[in-house]
């Protein structure tokens, strides 16, 4: 089956997303990036339960993991990771929220939280993916495994490294009384950094709505402090609705 959204994607900046929605809405695909560090990274996201039309967008969150699955230089921004929340229209336009998490100082960029409006149109229709895998076998040790819970939320997530080459992690959530599956990456390359970045996405079973959470892990506290963005599809005349984001502080259960 076709989707909308399946193809590549191309925002003003130049830069280019491929995009192909799986089975019960996961998109995957690739990003290759004009602006700062030039490469080709990875995307995990999920779309909505409905194709978008004249009166009602699809909502879209997609997490991305700047660290380039091509030869280039490295750099300190190969360390962050991005969630894009937004909304696909019936018109082939897709505008979206880039919060950027910067884990690590890169040149004249601090850490911290950078957001950005983005739009994207599409430029094809049939792309040629390369897969890649999301969980391969064996146990990946990692900071970020296990059960992490915010109670005043109700909100706990589950996670696990499953790809430690390409910062794959997956694992599911409990948010809203509602248990579903999440997928995406984290910096399994931090070294001796004091944050790990962090962005997962999944898709809330009930309303078919895309969420997706991202931030960092203290690795002295061991917090995990995150935004969460739910993605909204809106008619065109209510698109500052599209996306709506709250803050959360999750402690690992010691269980």
């Amino acid at each position: 089956m076709t989707h909308a959204i399946d193809g590549m994607w191309q925002n003003s900046y130049g830069s280019q997303m491929r995009l192909s929605v799986q089975k019960d809405g996961l998109l995957l695909g690739d990003y290759s990036s004009t602006t700062g560090s030039s490469g080709r990274y990875l995307i995990i996201g999920y779309v909505s339960g409905h194709e978008p039309n004249p009166s009602l967008g699809q909502g879209v969150v997609i997490s991305i993991y700047w660290r380039s699955v091509e030869r280039s230089a490295p750099d300190a921004s190969w360390h962050w990771v991005s969630t894009y929340c937004g909304q696909l229209q019936a018109n082939q336009q897709m505008e979206v929220i880039n919060s950027l998490v910067a884990s690590t100082q890169f040149e004249q960029i601090i850490v911290g939280d950078y957001i950005d409006k983005l739009g994207f149109h599409k430029v094809e229709s049939n792309v040629n993916l390369q897969p890649f895998e999301l969980s391969i076998k064996g146990e990946h040790p990692d900071l970020i495994n296990g059960t992490w819970s915010d109670p005043s939320n109700a909100l706990s997530i589950q996670l696990a490294v499953t790809n430690p080459e390409l910062g794959i992690v997956s694992g599911s959530a409990s948010f809203q009384q509602q248990c579903f599956p999440i997928y995406g990456f984290t910096d399994t390359h931090r070294a001796d950094l004091d944050l790990q970045s962090l962005s997962i996405s999944g898709l809330i079973p009930n309303d078919k709505q895309p969420i997706s959470i991202s931030g960092t892990l203290d690795v002295v506290s061991q917090q995990l402090n995150v935004s969460a963005w739910l993605g909204n599809g809106t008619a065109p005349e209510e698109s500052y609705l599209q996306a709506s984001m709250s803050a959360w502080v999750l402690n690992k259960s010691s269980k």
